[in-house]
């Protein structure tokens, strides 16, 4: 998402449109974690599940990046787009948490995923510019982003495989 402004921007937007597209993301991203909290209270709704859809919907939202780009209306639609799913696995952290290690351990397993939300947080923005420098072009850097957000979701299915049946 560094990367958002300066291609708005190179797609014709003024550079004040570019920087609210962070605005427009902001708010349904607090409208989808709250949702997302009230959904996996439910006990009909999976929230490995509903984690997969929401992973695989990001990565979606980024591969359509390059469609809903070209001007600033399109472009207010994929940061809505992308607030609405980012946010939501980011609420589901402590509930899968539980539901995989139990309470017990929720603290050693709350360390797990933020070392690894950070670790991400550190690796992906080089390599994003590391693919922008080489090539010049920012659509294969949100490409990139939206293959990870793919693969995660299919890891993520495989996270019932590896429960131990009880």
């Amino acid at each position: 998402m560094v990367h958002l402004p300066n291609f708005a921007e190179l797609k014709g937007s003024t550079p004040v449109q570019s920087a609210s597209l962070f605005t427009i993301m902001g708010v349904p991203a607090l409208c989808s974690g709250l949702l997302t909290g009230f959904a996996s209270s439910d006990p009909a709704i999976g929230n490995i599940i509903l984690h997969v859809g929401l992973q695989g919907m990001t990565g979606v939202s980024l591969l359509l990046l390059p469609v809903l780009s070209h001007t600033y209306s399109l472009q207010m639609i994929f940061s809505v787009l992308y607030g609405t799913y980012s946010q939501g696995p980011f609420t589901l952290v402590s509930p899968i948490c539980i539901e995989l290690i139990g309470r017990s351990k929720l603290a050693f397993g709350y360390g797990i995923c933020f070392f690894c939300f950070g670790l991400g947080n550190m690796v992906g923005p080089p390599i994003a510019s590391l693919i922008y420098e080489s090539t010049g072009v920012y659509v294969l850097t949100f490409l990139f982003s939206g293959a990870c957000f793919i693969i995660s979701a299919f890891l993520a299915l495989c996270i019932p495989l590896t429960k131990k049946l009880t």
